[in-house]
């Protein structure tokens, strides 16, 4: 039997982009957003979008803090000069924000190089509006090891892991965050950017999917865990 064609428009949900990075970069391009990544999250359909906030080395480990907030300001900014865009920030505004027709903006962490052993800090940005945490990516910080680690055999030296862990998941989850995963390592062919997420949905439906499926896998299940999660604790992710 031949699979029915995926729905026209399946509003999809991404968990990592990291235009953010770029949109920073050009900042003193005010309509770079604008021109080169609102068409694309548009025609993609995307309803729902993650953005990540990274460090790069250059700015380890004095500068990570000011980057993360430089970049933080970004976000907000763009956010504010594009009445397409919500940013989504209390239980139910990411539903809100696909109900309105408008893209739900959630603010991440990819890795804590800003917050050192001051664990606090993780409130202060959940109250600029970051919602998803991921401890560490790829390297280590003073709050996990990365994968790059695993080959050396080393883990963390700090004394008193167990109690440090603890004390970062009483914040996180007490605090309204929710865990993100990990951007692929390899393209997939046929998705080169946001643009390109409807092959994935016509993908899906010509591999047997149904319309619920696709509807689940392409945004209904992430926009499920943020709206449970976003309110009720910062989300981490591994």
């Amino acid at each position: 039997m031949t699979p029915a064609p995926a729905p026209a428009a399946v509003p999809a949900a991404d968990a990592h982009n990291d235009l953010l990075m770029l949109v920073e970069h050009f900042r003193d391009d005010p309509g770079y957003f604008r021109r080169n990544w609102l068409p694309q999250l548009q025609a993609g359909q995307v309803r729902t979008q993650v953005l990540p906030v990274y460090v790069d080395e250059e700015f380890l480990p004095e500068l990570a803090l000011r980057q993360t907030l430089r970049l933080i300001e970004t976000a907000l900014a763009t956010v504010g000069s594009c009445p397409e865009l919500m940013l989504c920030r209390q239980p139910g505004e990411v539903e809100h924000a696909l109900a309105s027709d408008r893209i739900g903006i959630v603010l991440a962490l990819e890795g804590c190089p800003a917050i050192g052993t001051d664990v606090q800090l993780l409130r202060t940005l959940f109250r600029l509006g970051v919602r998803v945490a991921s401890l560490t990516h790829f390297g280590r910080n003073s709050l996990a090891d990365g994968s790059a680690e695993d080959a050396a055999g080393s883990g963390l030296t700090r004394a008193g892991v167990a109690d440090f862990t603890r004390e970062i998941a009483e914040v996180l989850y007490g605090g309204g965050h929710v865990i993100e995963g990990c951007d692929m390592a390899a393209a997939v062919p046929g998705l080169a950017g946001p643009a390109d997420l409807p092959n994935l949905a016509a993908e899906l439906a010509r591999r047997g999917f149904g319309p619920a499926d696709v509807a689940a896998v392409m945004g209904g299940n992430l926009r499920r865990l943020l709206n449970e999660a976003i309110g009720a604790g910062l989300a981490a992710s591994p």
